[in-house]
């Protein structure tokens, strides 16, 4: 359980972060 929630944990924070880097390129393009 504590590895699934620390997994999960990490995906969103990924997402989050390729989100952001989607925006920047879209903005820089």
């Amino acid at each position: 359980l504590v590895v699934k929630i620390g997994s999960r944990q990490i995906d969103t924070s990924l997402k989050t972060k390729l989100n952001s880097l989607k925006l920047a390129l879209k903005e820089v393009g």
